[in-house]
């Protein structure tokens, strides 16, 4: 196998991804889970290390229970407002703006090779 060439957190790796999909460059005005989940396998593809977050192919793509699971944790605390297509507070985006930052302080090549990655400009 080969050495990543980048290693992210799982919860990093998933608030990148719907980062990614909501504000980067190949975003969606309305991502479904499965668009944040094609980001954490574009990351994958890459050669990151996205720890162990689980994708799993759909017919439409990739799905991850660990999107859902997040997202699902920002509607009970009232950070988002819609599983799918997502919809998040906008407290729900900063806190997933801060666990970005969060890792990157102490990860900050791998949080830039992953946000390239999935073209998202931080």
């Amino acid at each position: 196998m080969e050495t990543a060439v980048a290693s992210l957190s799982p919860r990093a790796s998933v608030a990148l991804a719907i980062l990614a999909a909501l504000e980067g460059q190949y975003h969606s005005e309305r991502p479904e889970i499965e668009d944040i989940s094609k980001f954490l396998f574009d990351m994958y593809k890459a050669n990151i290390d996205i720890g162990d977050v689980a994708l799993r192919s759909v017919p439409s793509g990739f799905y991850s229970e660990d999107v859902e699971t997040l997202i699902g944790q920002f509607l009970s605390s009232g950070r988002a407002r819609k599983m799918s297509p997502v919809r998040f507070t906008p407290e729900g985006l900063s806190l997933l703006r801060e666990i970005v930052e969060d890792e990157k302080a102490s990860n900050p090549k791998g949080v830039q090779e992953a946000a390239t990655v999935v073209g998202l400009r931080l």
